[in-house]
């Protein structure tokens, strides 16, 4: 095979794989779709180990001879997880989902926001993933235990092994 890099797009509905030859087109290689769980009205979940699956039949559609890889991800989706195991302990917050929007606007009546904004550039907003990773940590006891105790990882994409 030519030069080849294979570009993964991990998105809210989809992973897609698609490669990119030494004439900058890109193919499609792998499109998987994934379940949106909405367990409560403003709540939008994803299954982290359905999307770990999907990466990594990404990866394995990839042919022999491939040079790198890119992955691009829901950026302020989040989840908490298992820092010794890698197993996560909580779902996909996936970024419309808006439960903490009383907890945002708690902390906007509060005069946070002109903090959040001189320090990151950013309002205070339940689409921003702060807000969400509170909530994991009140609301989703295996993160909280893992937290006190130091092995929990709490990030907006899922720790990834792979190989190409």
């Amino acid at each position: 095979m030519s030069r080849a890099v294979l570009a993964i797009d991990q998105g809210t509905t989809s992973t897609r794989a698609f490669l990119m030859g030494e004439d900058g087109r890109l193919r499609l290689l792998l499109q998987r779709h994934h379940a949106q769980h909405h367990p409560a009205p403003g709540r939008v979940e994803h299954d982290p180990l359905e999307i770990l699956a999907d990466l990594c039949l990404c990866f394995e559609a990839a042919p022999a001879g491939v040079e790198a890889a890119g992955l691009d991800n829901q950026g302020e989706s989040c989840l908490g997880w298992d820092a010794a195991t890698g197993e996560p302990v909580s779902p996909v917050l996936v970024w419309q989902d808006d439960r903490t929007e009383a907890d945002c606007a708690r902390l906007r009546a509060d005069g946070a926001e002109a903090l959040t904004r001189a320090r990151a550039g950013l309002p205070v907003d339940p689409y921003f993933s702060a807000s969400k990773l509170g909530w994991i940590l009140r609301h989703v006891p295996a993160a909280r235990d893992l937290a006190r105790r130091g092995g929990c990882g709490l990030a907006l994409r899922m720790p990834i092994s792979a190989t190409v």
